[in-house]
């Protein structure tokens, strides 16, 4: 069974898979997979969750109008907006996996 890993103090849907304990580059890594899997998975419900973020992340919500759907992952896991939660130092902890939802996890980061 896949072991979950959660930095401290993030909401538990940005839990992402990985073997052993992930570096900070690899979780990144890791949430950009999972996100772009889930956009191309729905990119109708993408682009909805983005921009019901425009009023209270509007980083996500430029992204949604500025860029091109392939970039919106990338974009997504190396916006201020998620890198703020990234604890300093870097700690994770081992957590029981929750069912992924691209707007749960667009919710925890706006």
């Amino acid at each position: 069974m896949t072991k979950h890993w959660l930095p401290v103090g993030m909401p538990p849907s940005l839990a992402m898979p990985a073997p052993r304990e992930p570096s900070r580059w690899q979780y990144v890594a890791t949430l950009e997979l999972q996100l772009s899997r889930l956009i191309e998975a729905d990119p109708g419900a993408a682009r909805s969750g983005l921009e019901m973020s425009r009023e209270n992340a509007p980083e996500l919500w430029k992204i949604a109008q500025q860029l091109p759907r392939q970039h919106w992952a990338s974009a997504l896991a190396r916006s201020d907006q998620l890198t703020s939660l990234l604890p300093d130092p870097w700690r994770v902890s081992e957590v029981e996996a929750e069912p992924r939802s691209l707007r749960a996890m667009l919710e925890a980061v706006a």
